[in-house]
């Protein structure tokens, strides 16, 4: 934990680079008008907000560690072979609370239902209907993806507000 809070690890996201080309890909697959960028773009939008959960939680559980420290306990949350419904449940069981942490939680497992819906009817809707209905989901996973960064900001802003309120670089002398 020590080394986490001197060396500020929160503050480096090494995908940020990615997550951002990956949201631009999926935001301009909003206006196209094939059917198939549109499945790629709902398909990009799940996974960055995939990405953005596990980001979520690893932060929030390195901030509980933090904010307890000199105590310590074990959690580390293993996310390989996760479905994105499992790592919503991780994230209401592991994330910090932050403001519109509900309203989050609501929207994740609906953007869930839908993205499997629409996936499971792409041989059962025609293609009009089905881009129209992929649209809507573009436009709702992209209100997520700003949500989820915000909420990011904020547990940012928890780890700058504990690294002001404890020298974690004299501890690390001692």
């Amino acid at each position: 934990i020590l080394d986490y809070m001197v060396n500020g690890k929160w503050k480096t996201d090494i995908k940020q680079t990615r997550k951002q080309e990956l949201w631009k890909l999926a935001k301009e697959s909003q206006g196209d008008v094939d059917v198939s960028h549109k499945i790629g773009g709902l398909l990009i939008y799940n996974q960055l907000i995939d990405e953005c959960l596990k980001d979520i939680i690893e932060y929030s559980i390195y901030y509980i560690k933090a904010e307890i420290w000199p105590a310590s306990f074990a959690l580390k949350v293993d996310f390989e072979r996760k479905t994105f419904g499992q790592n919503i449940e991780l994230f209401k069981q592991y994330a910090t609370i932050e403001p519109n942490r509900e309203l989050l939680i609501e929207y994740l497992v609906r953007f869930n239902k839908k993205r499997n819906q629409v996936v499971h009817n792409l041989f059962v809707e025609d293609m009009q209907k089905l881009k129209d209905e992929i649209n809507e989901h573009l436009i709702f996973a992209d209100e997520i993806v700003c949500l989820l960064v915000e909420y990011d900001n904020s547990i940012c802003e928890k780890f700058v507000d504990l690294s002001e309120r404890v020298e974690f670089e004299l501890l690390m002398d001692e």
